[in-house]
């Protein structure tokens, strides 16, 4: 996506590259605790991880991770690419960054909903970086 189709403000493009930051640091404390490594830097895993249900019987919050990172592998690269770019000022379009955000908060979302029991009537967390996210620079939404 070209930086036209989304035209950012610099106060956008400052506001997307800090949640793109932000959210990336948790997805890489995820998916470090998910293949079990210790990397420096890593922040720790969030605690809502180890609130989540069983889905079978045994089943842990590395189990329920891993099974998440290796679904969504593409996409945790994808993240992480966008991250490389802006985090060491190479160039990635506003469309691309634009992208990468929302592509980030889905995937904390998905990291929570997938671990979530079929039978759960509801699911609620308050998360506004996520809402934020997913709303950043959809044609329509304000950013």
């Amino acid at each position: 996506m070209s930086s036209e189709a989304t035209g950012l403000t610099q106060a956008q493009r400052d506001r997307a590259t800090a949640l793109l930051l932000n959210m990336n640091e948790e997805l890489e404390a995820l998916r470090a605790y998910a293949y079990d490594e210790v990397r420096p830097g890593v922040a720790p895993v969030p605690e809502w991880v180890f609130d989540l249900p069983e889905i079978v019987p045994s089943d842990t919050p590395r189990a329920r991770l891993l099974r998440w990172a290796n679904v969504f592998a593409d996409e945790l690269t994808f993240v992480r690419a966008a991250r490389n770019s802006v985090a060491h000022a190479r160039y990635i379009s506003d469309g691309d960054l634009a992208i990468s955000v929302r592509a980030a908060a889905r995937l904390l979302l998905y990291a929570r909903v997938s671990s979530s029991s079929e039978e759960e009537e509801g699911l609620s967390f308050n998360d506004r970086r996520i809402a934020e996210a997913l709303r950043f620079a959809k044609p329509g939404l304000p950013a």
